[in-house]
């Protein structure tokens, strides 16, 4: 969330009768609110590239991100993903806070794959790349035997699985098939 929704969850608290409490109430729900956003604060350690495309020589474009690493504020994780792959993995907030031993994973994109091509043409595929900033797609063998392509957000995943995901099974064609439903 923006500092201004943080913020403002914390007035609706105060006006929804705890800021009658103490004096300091107020002031201490709008500072309370805005604690999730705490890390900010070690953005000048290492400085922070939070969702940043840079542009490499030959026309070639990357994406790079540190988030904060859920439960730890100590380390971050980090994504850099170009046309092709998703790499990603952990890092210190400082560097006596790394792992010892730590290496990232690669994950392939497959993003230019006929099926995953065609599924992100579809309504479904434009949610799916409006709220994936780092998607990769595979396609996986469904347990009747179909077979399915699914597409993950690598912000959210954990050795190549995750919980941002969307799947849609391949039709005879080889093209997904989407329910009409899903889609806004």
């Amino acid at each position: 969330m923006e500092n201004v929704s943080h913020t403002l969850a914390g007035f609706a608290l105060a006006r929804g009768g705890l800021g009658k409490t103490t004096p300091l109430a107020t002031t201490a729900l709008v500072g309370g609110a805005n604690l999730p956003d705490i890390d900010l604060a070690w953005s000048s350690f290492r400085s922070a590239l939070v969702y940043m495309a840079t542009a490499l020589p030959g026309g070639t474009s990357r994406q790079v991100a540190t988030l904060p690493h859920p439960g730890d504020p100590l380390r971050w994780e980090w994504i850099i993903a170009d046309a092709s792959s998703v790499r990603h993995g952990v890092i210190g907030a400082l560097p006596f806070f790394d792992l010892a031993g730590a290496s990232g994973a690669v994950l392939a994109r497959n993003l230019d794959a006929p099926a995953v091509e065609a599924l992100l043409k579809t309504c479904a595929g434009e949610v799916v790349s409006e709220f994936f900033r780092f998607p990769f797609a595979t396609i996986e063998e469904g347990p009747d035997g179909g077979r399915d392509v699914v597409v993950r957000d690598a912000r959210y995943t954990r050795q190549g699985r995750g919980f941002a995901v969307y799947s849609a099974r391949l039709g005879a064609d080889g093209r997904p098939i989407i329910n009409r439903d899903e889609c806004p």
